[in-house]
């Protein structure tokens, strides 16, 4: 590399043969001509007050929101987020075993992290099922319902 009095040259091959290139501070030229401020390419930052009320909120939930939460559910819920948000830190595999580890059932822990997920606008699947798909299923029982063909409406013998 070779040094000018203004610039940083470098040379570089055009048709097989070197030839000289300078650096060009292209976004200078945006923001003194154009007043344009380049985009941050780099990673975004977020407030610690942001960052803290979210850490909040998180363990509001953790905690079920109750003065004395049960410390099976209180470790469930926290399993159960570890493992959606990033099962490869997880030691468990599914959600019925963090469920058999806290006494718990697979479908409290799931109902509680669906919750979570509504409660705070988050988009992951759960179970392999589409964002969707519990409320197309919810309308399908509904007009069940109103149709009266429900399995609920049928006896067992």
């Amino acid at each position: 590399m070779i040094t000018g009095s203004t610039h940083t040259e470098a040379l570089a091959y055009e048709n097989d043969s070197p030839t000289q290139t300078t650096d060009f501070d292209f976004s200078e030229i945006d923001r003194n001509v154009f007043g344009i401020e380049p985009e941050d390419t780099g990673t975004k930052s977020v407030s610690f007050s942001d960052m803290s009320a979210a850490l909040s909120i998180i363990l509001g939930w953790i905690r079920c929101r109750a003065k004395t939460p049960e410390p099976r559910g209180v470790a469930s819920r926290a399993l159960g987020l570890l493992y959606l948000l990033d099962p490869v830190t997880s030691r468990y595999d599914s959600l019925d075993q963090i469920a058999k580890a806290c006494g718990m059932t697979r479908a409290a822990i799931s109902a509680s992290l669906v919750q979570f997920r509504d409660e705070v606008g988050l988009c992951f699947e759960m179970g392999g099922k589409r964002e969707l798909s519990r409320e197309r299923y919810s309308r399908g029982q509904k007009a069940a319902v109103d149709l009266g063909t429900h399995s609920s409406f049928r006896r067992r013998e």
